[in-house]
């Protein structure tokens, strides 16, 4: 679950949130939670979603996705009590991304399906949870290693 602080202000409630939440999670992250991810999924939009621009693997619906979503509904809940509302109003759908489109590829405007329908089946891995992040998304906040920008991290 990604919670991107947009603005300098957000940043001191949103670390203070991210550290209540983790102290709410410490018990259920005590008992692993192993997040298993098999098959395709995309995001598209567009007439009839002809366009596809992500590409991603889905969260195997077993117990363990519904313990998965239990955790993320509590530290939405956190956030809340912080002052701090997602602007996305859809249901959480945990993913792995595998593609995604660039904004600095504009010649590019959808993921063929060639490029992966042979994979559409497939069972990519399981991830074990361990605790959370509170990550900067934006484009701008990349780390040199090219990962998110990490503002707290637990534990």
């Amino acid at each position: 679950m990604n919670h991107t602080c947009t603005h300098f202000h957000f940043q001191s409630r949103a670390k203070k949130a991210t550290a209540l939440a983790y102290k709410r999670l410490i018990a259920d992250l005590a008992d692993p939670l192993p997040l298993k991810f098999d098959k395709i999924g995309t995001f598209s939009h567009g007439k009839c979603n002809q366009t596809t621009y992500v590409v991603y693997a889905k969260l195997t619906d077993d117990g363990h996705k519904q313990r998965f979503l239990k955790l993320i509904d509590t530290v939405v809940a956190t956030f809340e009590e912080h002052g701090l509302y997602s602007t996305d109003n859809r249901p959480p759908n945990p993913h792995l991304t595998i593609a995604k489109l660039s904004k600095y590829v504009p010649s590019v405007r959808s993921i063929q399906p060639y490029l992966y329908r042979n994979y559409i089946n497939l069972t990519f891995g399981t991830e074990i949870v361990q605790g959370i992040e509170l990550l900067a998304m934006s484009d701008l906040a990349e780390s040199e290693d090219g990962y998110y920008k990490v503002f707290a991290r637990y534990p």
